[in-house]
């Protein structure tokens, strides 16, 4: 684990087995806070790149002639449109049974 340049604190990856790992077994409610915190919150950079990824995507299936890039991705599978995707997710949904 690399040094922060602060005597006595170090730099954690967020990385899920570390940020799991200091969840489960640090005896610092603190500690693992800010772990979860940081392990859940994206940072800004990612959030551009990621819109990017969505607009180059819905670009590319348009040009391909899909309404969507999900309508693209799904034209070989069994649940061949969106709509048959969210028909059975829904119907999933209905039939789950919560413990509680």
């Amino acid at each position: 684990v690399p040094q922060s340049g602060i005597p006595g604190k170090l730099t954690l990856s967020t990385d899920g087995f570390i940020s799991n790992t200091v969840g489960r077994y640090s005896g610092n409610p603190q500690l693992r806070k800010e772990v979860y915190m940081e392990s859940m919150t994206s940072c800004p950079e990612n959030l551009e790149v990621l819109e990017s990824l969505r607009r180059i995507r819905y670009e590319s299936a348009n040009l391909q002639g899909f309404g969507s890039y999900a309508e693209r991705c799904l034209r070989d599978k069994m649940a061949n449109t969106p709509e048959a995707v969210d028909f059975f997710l829904r119907k999933l949904q209905e039939r789950i049974t919560y413990p509680y």
